[in-house]
């Protein structure tokens, strides 16, 4: 019966442990789908679009061991940034047929274009294709990269431009005809007065009159109560303080005379304007803004929105004019690109006692940021100043003799001690030794000396931020610099 028990026991333990195993080995994730290869170089530099493709490139992580969903996932993403981009440029190819017209009311328009370009979206998607796919078997991310052909895109826009502007067309002609019956009259009511021109005292609208910059309806609506934090442009992708920026110069100075006039209504040049025109390079903007005031010395945290899928590559943290001015030119020296007109913005900015302050992050892809500090030029002038009393400290120190440094070292015998806070050079010097010489480290007064040189000249470079700047009774201070 023993025996029989013990085959059992035998038996039952086997089939645990293959249970076991069983188990283990199917809770590991296997992710050899495809052969193993290099990273390619599209994964860490992809490339938006050439002369003949625009691109997309997209990343799935491991559904349960479902690679057919795993590589639907990555193609799904790898498109959808596909199509998030061409959707972009296909309206900014629409913007300026739609802000040229008369229409005072773009939201019909706008909203049958967007309703266009999603019907369309798919059609030009179906004609992409993917070219590329890479596995990450480490951590079993699967990258896809799909192309399309820049002909599909053009006749996509061309396809909806024509439909838009047939439907512009027959909006336009509605609206002239019930202008041609509206009885006009003129009132001592501005806000009776805009009715009567067809616009109403409304975010909107008032947004769109600042965009088309018509002056005597700006005025109207000042007359009203509203101010140009009031104004809202809808349907753009761009906010109107970033718009404005981008307007030509003679409406931007109209703009800004008619606010002018009413004082405390206008838009906060504290904000991201002058941090704007000097991005573009803009010196006519610059100085226009310089004219109402605009404080050179202004800090901006924040994006300025260019109006694409790339508006948050740039981001600022307390960043002046002076410092994107900076980080303009470093950009263009980088590039071998002309940076002259940036050059004449730093040179107005630095007349008017501009500092360059701030950090400026750029993301040049989605998988590489680069940092531009305009505080960098203030720390290495405090780094090389440094450096400089170091150099001079240790050279000082260096030319004594060994009879020199003993009328040196003697006094700091009876000054120095464990517990004492050292203030000069020397007492530090003599602090650090204070272990070897009280374990006769030294055997002879000349290796005494020479070490003692030795930490004072090793002293002179550790407290560099702290030394003062001349030098006291054959000494070097420790002051409390920074």
């Amino acid at each position: 019966m023993r025996q029989l028990t013990y085959w059992i026991s035998v038996v039952l333990a086997v089939f645990l442990l293959a249970s076991c195993k069983s188990t283990e080995s199917s809770n590991i994730v296997q992710c050899n789908y495809l052969p193993k290869r290099a990273m390619p170089n599209w994964v860490t530099s992809p490339e938006p679009e050439n002369g003949q493709y625009f691109y997309g490139y997209g990343v799935a992580n491991q559904p349960q061991n479902n690679f057919s969903q795993l590589r639907q996932n990555s193609r799904d993403d790898a498109r959808a940034e596909l199509s998030q981009s061409i959707v972009v440029k296909i309206k900014s190819s629409l913007v300026s047929a739609t802000s040229s017209s008369q229409i005072k009311n773009h939201s019909e328009v706008t909203s049958k274009v967007n309703s266009l370009i999603e019907s369309e979206s798919n059609m030009f998607l179906s004609q992409s294709h993917v070219v590329d796919t890479w596995l990450d078997q480490g951590n079993c991310h699967l990258w896809t990269k799909v192309q399309l052909d820049k002909k599909s895109q053009q006749q996509t826009t061309e396809r909806i431009t024509a439909q838009a502007t047939a439907y512009q067309h027959q909006l336009m002609k509605n609206i002239s005809d019930q202008l041609d019956t509206l009885k006009k009259e003129t009132s001592n009511d501005p806000r009776k007065e805009l009715a009567n021109r067809g616009l109403s005292l409304t975010e909107e609208d008032f947004g769109r009159t600042v965009y088309r910059a018509d002056i005597e309806n700006i005025e109207l609506y000042l007359k009203a109560g509203m101010k140009f934090s009031d104004a809202f442009l809808p349907n753009s992708i761009v906010p109107l303080p970033h718009v404005l920026m981008t307007l030509e110069l003679e409406k931007l100075k109209g703009i800004f005379a008619v606010f002018a006039k009413s004082p405390g209504t206008g838009p906060d040049l504290s904000k991201h304007y002058l941090q704007h025109a000097a991005l573009l390079g803009d010196i006519d903007k610059l100085n226009l803004l310089l004219s109402y005031g605009a404080d050179p010395n202004s800090k901006y945290t924040g994006n300025i929105d260019l109006g694409s899928l790339d508006s948050d590559a740039l981001t600022m943290k307390k960043s002046s004019s002076l410092c994107v001015a900076n980080f303009m030119i470093n950009e263009l020296k980088q590039d071998g690109g002309d940076a002259s007109r940036w050059y004449e913005i730093k040179s107005k900015l630095v007349s008017r006692n501009a500092k360059a302050t701030g950090e400026i992050s750029f993301r040049r892809s989605f998988t590489k940021v680069s940092q531009f500090s305009c505080n960098g030029e203030k720390d290495n002038n405090i780094a090389a100043l440094h450096e400089k009393r170091a150099k001079q400290c240790k050279q000082y120190f260096s030319h004594m003799s060994l009879s020199e440094l003993e009328q040196h070292l003697i006094p700091l015998t009876s000054k120095v001690s464990f517990t004492t806070t050292p203030k000069t050079i020397s007492e530090v010097a003599y602090h650090n030794m204070l272990v070897d010489i009280a374990s006769n480290k030294y055997q002879t007064k000349r290796a005494l000396l020479n070490n003692f040189k030795k930490e004072l000249q090793n002293s002179c470079q550790v407290y560099k931020p702290r030394l003062c700047a001349d030098r006291k009774n054959n000494d070097y201070r420790i002051c409390q610099l920074k």
